[in-house]
């Protein structure tokens, strides 16, 4: 980048650019995933202390091995469900 001094407009038109670009490479719903995954380790973590404080049998822990099959499927069937999950923000706009 130069290091030329920029008058108000250049400043605000290159302010403008940058942000427009950073809206155009926003996905929506990106960080759903996350957030499956997230929700799937609490509730087997409950599960898996629930189990065990009532049982006292420590095969319940093999529930953890279950849980990246689980998460998957839930990603899987959320991106399948909604339309357009991971399109691009921008991608309908108005021209």
């Amino acid at each position: 980048m130069d290091n030329k001094k920029l008058n108000e407009q250049e400043s605000l038109e290159l302010i403008t650019q940058m942000i427009q670009n950073t809206k155009f490479k926003m996905v929506k719903n990106a960080g759903t995933p996350f957030l499956i995954w997230g929700y799937m380790t609490v509730v087997t973590s409950l599960l898996v202390w629930y189990l065990l404080k009532e049982t006292g049998n420590y095969y319940w822990q093999f529930l953890w091995l279950l849980m990246p099959a689980v998460s998957c499927c839930f990603s899987f069937v959320f991106m399948m469900v909604i339309p357009g999950h991971y399109l691009n923000i921008m991608s309908k706009r108005r021209v």
